[in-house]
């Protein structure tokens, strides 16, 4: 898909909770509701759980439930979804686990979407740098949004080469 006809964002996971120190869903749903205010034509999310009650307050109380804009539904598969978006909100479950790397990045790299990462605390002992957005280096969603719409096709076209070579190595 031509890179001027790809949305801007997606994010395909399932609305869960922890309460783990380190759990990243919350910051998931802080992303989610950011982008989906911010460029809500240009942001889609996917996945399960996402219109259903998730805890026995919301239970008891449906009109907790939070309705969320952007929610198309659960996925087939991922591959269909992911090729047609220029970046992917790809946060691990926990943050600052050393060597803590699951399928989400290399997901969005196999279908030729940039991954903004949050996990591992030493992500880049195993992945370079230019072959995923490291949340981290912003320190509010605006900072990443603006990087966001100033990426340019031939940074993307650049980030393809680059996961290419690193998919084949």
């Amino acid at each position: 898909i031509p890179f001027v006809e790809k949305k801007s964002l997606v994010n395909i996971s399932m609305n869960k909770k922890s309460s783990y120190i380190n759990e990243l869903y919350s910051e998931r749903i802080r992303a989610i509701k950011y982008f989906e205010n911010k460029i809500p034509d240009s942001f889609d999310l996917f996945g399960y759980g996402w219109n259903k009650p998730t805890t026995l307050m919301q239970k008891l109380f449906p009109f907790l439930v939070q309705n969320y804009k952007s929610y198309k539904g659960p996925v087939k598969s991922k591959w269909e979804v992911l090729p047609n978006y220029k970046f992917s909100i790809c946060y691990e479950n926990i943050s600052d686990e050393f060597g803590w790397i699951t399928e989400k990045i290399f997901d969005c790299m196999k279908s030729g979407c940039v991954p903004i990462y949050l996990g591992a605390i030493n992500i880049n002992d195993y992945i370079n740098a230019n072959l995923f957005i490291d949340k981290r280096n912003y320190s509010n969603y605006d900072e990443l949004y603006n990087f966001i719409i100033n990426y340019s096709e031939k940074d993307y076209n650049s980030f393809l080469t680059n996961v290419n070579k690193y998919l084949n190595s």
